[in-house]
């Protein structure tokens, strides 16, 4: 069976970072601490889980322009795309997600844009959203 889950990432200390993954036919979601550092409580986590795959609202890559690409320096095309942030603009929060993608290398990451699948689904209020929170 496919194990994954799901890291809502935050600022490193305001208790905003969470983890949502499947249990016993239910979801779990497990916070962070609002003071305590979410990169010390999401690897216990993973470690824990041994997920297949984590999926992360946060960059995992900068632009082509730091690797002689040429091109933006700020964005990528998937951030233009989508019309997200630059993961420059959110800079420490993208260091940090690139730093724990290194440190589970085993664990395959995708980088998610909840903003935009909520687009698609043509939820206007995701965040509040009944659905993300319910039972399967």
């Amino acid at each position: 069976m496919m194990s994954f889950v799901g890291i809502d990432f935050g600022a490193r200390k305001a208790g905003t970072t969470a983890v949502c993954f499947l249990a016993s036919e239910r979801l779990l979601v497990v916070e962070a601490t609002k003071g305590a550092n979410a990169d010390l409580f999401l690897q216990p986590q993973l470690e824990n889980i041994k997920p297949q795959k984590v999926f992360i609202d946060a960059p995992l890559s900068l632009s082509g322009g730091y690797f002689a690409f040429g091109g933006d320096y700020m964005f990528r095309s998937c951030d233009r795309e989508l019309g997200a942030m630059s993961p420059m603009f959110l800079g420490g929060l993208t260091a940090r997600a690139i730093k724990l993608k290194s440190e589970f290398c085993r664990i395959e990451f995708i980088e998610t844009c909840p903003r935009a699948l909520a687009r698609v689904l043509n939820i206007a209020t995701y965040k509040q959203h009944p659905l993300v929170w319910q039972d399967l």
